[in-house]
This record gives structure tokens, sequence and C-alpha cells, in this order.
């Protein structure tokens, strides 16, 4: 509102303009002092001139003679005696004439606010439909859609709570269109983290999964014409490193032979070994290492092949078959026939099944002979709880209970890069120390650090002598050997 409306609205005089002024300074000083703001000195100091001030203004723009007081401030004092005029106006009765009204300006002043009103009021009545339809889709049950990811790991935690995520995507691999991809950012896996969000899923420890309660409630909603019973098929399944091929053009080779042969198999991810048997998420005892005559070489002479057999032997798998593929002399050249030779007789001493063949067909052969032999145990064996008839540790009954998803984490690389693994690493590198001895060490030493401290002195020395592998104890060149690489070097 402009200046000139002030006349027209308090007609009294210059009195109650002065009474109007005061007013606004003492409304605007309360303001700024409960927001903290500088501006409440100003205000303060206007009110106390305005006390002193023995006339009456006739003018806001006279309040340029008080000290620090600025358009700024004067405008401020201007939009709040406006304000005021205005909701006086508004308290006149509608019903009355136009002429009622102290000024034809009051009377336009009153038309366009409340026209602003009404517009204001449009306003807060849409954005309160739009909470009130904001807050009905956030209140919407979620469902997932039929055969999602969702859908599937919903339908594994009800028929078998307590699962891991290979269990589940075991199970709900049956009740979805997308594959269990733990790889892929995108896959049925995905929606899990949408679940635990949404409250319908809840992790425990590592690796089990579990519903809460909204998520028993949805469940029993959305399978309620459905058994609980699970209803999967038991079968062997043969699973399929993804990393293993024929070559970077025949990428699919192993799985279109399987195929042919009508074997059951499956391609995963796996972390030791190149094919395994699982029933029922549970391993079936046997793991394959495929290894081509020119990388099983290559391993020796860089040191990989006593890495790769501990991890084997670690594996918690016993019945280890090792397949060396293709091996030819020219591949032997580089390290010397007889080195190779006593590698193989070594692994087999180590209670490897090695069975060397003479190309590819031929190890697929191997391969389905063994899927044979497990699938007739299978058969003959309920609930995958005795032996295999070919194998009679009786600590491998052990071995049916290994679930899957456990072999897989505990042989997973990244979680055994700890200090104790690479002072394991740097052990295998030493001539004469096999992978017996370099556990032996870093598990006594427990890093690199430490037993090359320790070696430093006389003490250290006789120490590591007195270190046993399988009751005995090391050997004078194997101690040589290990004080060369770590102290003297």
């Amino acid at each position: 509102m402009s200046p000139s409306l002030l006349p027209c609205l308090y007609m009294e005089g210059e009195e109650d303009l002065m009474h109007s002024i005061k007013l606004a300074v003492e409304s605007l000083y309360k303001a700024a002092s409960l927001k903290n703001m500088k501006s409440r000195y100003t205000y303060k100091r206007i009110s106390s001139e305005l006390a002193v001030l023995g006339r009456p203004l006739s003018n806001i723009d006279d309040l340029r003679s008080i000290k620090n007081v600025g358009s700024k401030t004067i405008d401020a004092i201007r939009r709040f005696i406006d304000s005021k005029a205005i909701n006086d106006v508004k308290c006149i009765d509608m019903h009355q004439d136009g002429s009622d009204l102290n000024s034809l300006n009051a009377h336009e002043v009153l038309k366009y606010t409340e026209a602003d009103k009404s517009i204001c009021e449009s306003n807060y009545m849409s954005k309160n439909i739009k909470k009130r339809d904001m807050s009905a889709k956030k209140s919407r049950v979620y469902i997932p859609g039929y055969r999602t990811g969702g859908y599937a790991i919903l339908k594994a935690l009800w028929m078998k709570e307590g699962s891991t995520k290979h269990g589940i995507a075991h199970i709900g691999k049956h009740y979805c269109d997308i594959e269990f991809d733990f790889a892929s950012r995108y896959s049925a896996w995905t929606s899990m983290k949408m679940l635990i969000n949404r409250r319908l899923v809840y992790k425990e420890g590592k690796s089990r999964f579990y519903l809460t309660n909204e998520g028993k409630i949805l469940c029993t909603t959305m399978f309620a014409n459905t058994s609980i019973v699970e209803d999967v098929e038991d079968s062997v399944i043969l699973v399929v490193d993804t990393r293993e091929i024929k070559s970077k053009k025949s990428r699919s080779f192993f799985q279109e032979y399987f195929e042919s042969k009508s074997v059951r198999y499956e391609t995963r991810v796996l972390e030791v070994g190149d094919f395994i048997w699982i029933c029922n998420e549970k391993l079936c005892g046997c793991i394959i290492e495929r290894k081509r005559g020119s990388d099983f070489v290559s391993s020796i002479a860089d040191g990989r092949l006593k890495e790769q057999k501990n991890r084997l032997m670690n594996s918690g798998i016993r019945r280890v078959f090792y397949l060396v593929e293709g091996l030819r002399d020219s591949h032997m050249k580089s390290v010397g026939k007889r080195t190779v030779m006593s590698q193989l007789m070594s692994t087999k001493l180590e209670e490897f099944t090695v069975i060397e063949t003479q190309d590819i067909m031929d190890t697929c052969l191997v391969i389905c002979e063994i899927d044979a032999q497990i699938r007739r145990n299978a058969q003959k064996i309920e609930c995958w709880k005795s032996k295999l008839d070919d194998i009679s540790d009786e600590s491998e009954e052990d071995e049916l209970e290994i679930s899957y998803g456990s072999f897989i984490e505990n042989n997973t690389k990244a979680g055994r890069k700890g200090p104790v693994h690479f002072l394991y690493m740097a052990l295998l590198s030493i001539r004469g120390i096999s992978h017996q001895k370099a556990s032996a060490i870093a598990n006594h030493y427990m890093s690199i650090e430490e037993i090359a401290r320790r070696l430093s002195d006389a003490s250290g020395v006789e120490e590591l002598r007195m270190i046993e592998i399988d009751g005995k104890k090391m050997t004078s060149r194997n101690v040589e050997n290990v004080i060369e690489y770590f102290v003297r070097e």
C-alpha cells in the first residue's frame, strides 16, 4: 500500500498516525526480540525517541531524523501499519454499503484482499488434499508383483525361515521369472534390500534371513491357498563355475555338452573348484578342479599350485578330483618334465584323485561318469545323510551337512586376505616349504612383521626349529631358507 493511503485511513489526524507508529514499533520490537535479531536495538531506540518527542509526527518519513533509522526500517513500519489498516477495514460489516468505508481506496484494498484470501484458501485446500493423498499412498500395504524377486524371496522364507541367500535362491527360483544372480546389480536378489527397508524381512547374523511379524502377516495373506511345505524337487545338481570355459569364443561349451547328455546342471560362481554337486543346497562330497596342461605347469613355476591345493584341502570337501587336461611334453620345457611328474606324484600323495585326460571331450566324459556315480548313490541314500559308496572316512558324514552358502562364504578369497594369509602366501614361495609347513608357520607367527622381528635373534631361530608339522620338526635346510627370505634379504 502506498503512503498516500495512510491519511485516508486515519482521518483523525496526526495523533492517530503517531499512535499507529508507536504500536508498530512496539510490535516489531517484540518480534525482533523473540527472534534475537539485531534490529530490536533500532526499534528500541525509536520507541525511546518517540516517548520524549514533544510533537506528533505528520509523516512516517520524519523517523529518518532518528539515528540509525533508514529506508528498510521505515518500510517495515509502513508495511505493519498498512496491514493493520487492512485488518481494520476487513472488520467492517461486509453487508454495509461501500460508502460506509472510510475511503474508496480502502474499499479497493478490501476487495483485492478478499480475492487474495480466496486464492490462498483454495491453494491451502489443494495442498491439504495432496498431503492426504501422499499419506494415503504411504499407508498402503506393499504387495510385490506376481513372480517378481520380492514375491520369490517372501515365498522362500515363508516355506523355510532362517535360510541363507543361496537357500532362498534355491527355493525362490521356482517362483520367479528373474534369475538370482548375486554378482549382478539388477536381479531377483536386488529386491531383498527393499523388503528389509519395508520391515518385511530382517537379517540375523551374517547370512540368515527371517520374516518380521509384518512379513508373516503379508505372506499369510499372499500364500493362504498354497502349502507351506516345500515342494521343490530334491535332486542332484551339477554346479559349473561361471569362469569355466573352453575358449573365449566358446564360453558355454560345458553347458551345451551337459544339456545334450541330459545332465541337470546350474551355472554359479564358485570360489574354489570348477565343478561341485549339491542336493537341496547341501554339498554331495565331491569337487573337481580342472587344469589345462599349460596352466598346470605355469602354476608350478609361479607357486600358485601350492596355494590352490591348500584351498581345495581346506574347502570342507574331502573327495577332490584333480583333472589335468592335455598335458604335453612341450608344456614341460619351462620347468622340466621331472619337476612336473614330481608335482603330479606329490598331488596324488596329498589324497587328491589325479586324473589325466587327453582333451576337453575326455574331461567331459570323466565328469559325466562321476556325475552318474553320485546320482546312483543318491538313489540309495535317504536325505543325503550317509556316505558315498566309495568314501570310507567316518568324518565325512558331517561333510554332507555343509550347505552351499556356507561353502561359498568359507572359501571366499576376499575373506581370507589377512596378515596370516599374506604370511602363508609368502612362505609358499620359499623352496622346500609345503602348504602344511607354510600353514603351521603362518599360524604360529601370525604376520610377516612378527616373523621378521623374532627371527632377527638366536632365540627366534631356535623357536622356528621347534615348530612341528605332523609330529616332525623343521629341517635345517627349511629353517635356513626361511631365515634367508625374511631376514637376510
